[in-house]
């Protein structure tokens, strides 16, 4: 059973103290994310007219060095090109610019 004791009066205020920081922190940490949107599809992608005589292998997206920004595109963090890589990837497929089984490799 714990009983009060004055020599555990600074410890207990420590403890307290440290508590009440992380929760204090952990707070203002959450409430700054903001949550992404939900629907990262290309919406209205057609069928391409021709096909091009290579098999996609590999599609690769990654944030831009600051010389090659064009426009004012939120980065809200790591995960997103992620899933703009999953979204081209899904257009690309919906209009079957590539073939499945040609012998040349391509990656984009």
């Amino acid at each position: 059973m714990y009983r009060y004791h004055p020599r555990h009066y600074e410890r207990d205020f420590y403890m307290l103290k440290r508590i009440t920081l992380f929760a204090v922190l952990g707070a203002t940490l959450t409430g700054c994310v903001t949550a992404p949107p939900t629907n990262f599809s290309v919406p209205g992608v057609q069928r391409a007219t021709t096909q091009q005589a290579v098999e996609l292998k590999a599609v690769s997206v990654s944030y831009g060095l600051p010389s090659e920004v064009k426009g004012d595109i939120p980065t809200y963090g790591e995960g997103f090109p992620i899933l703009w890589e999953k979204s081209l990837v899904e257009a690309i497929d919906k209009a079957g610019v590539f073939s499945d089984d040609a012998p040349d490799k391509v990656n984009i």
